[in-house]
């Protein structure tokens, strides 16, 4: 019974676990890619554009 209750466990971990790997392995991509489509419009895109780009690298 132990070791059906662990695996059913682990059965539900995986895919959160593959979710939070894809999330780092990602390099912060879909996170750029929401913060500009929530731009309101064509000026608002081109000046979060503007401020990513100075953004200090964060490259070790």
């Amino acid at each position: 019974m132990q070791a059906r209750h662990g695996a059913w466990v682990g059965s539900k971990l995986k895919p959160y676990l593959e979710a939070l790997v894809r999330k780092f392995e990602g390099g912060g991509q879909a996170e750029l890619e929401n913060y500009l489509a929530a731009s309101q419009n064509l000026a608002d895109l081109e000046e979060r554009i503007r401020r990513y780009e100075r953004m200090p690298s964060m490259d070790c």
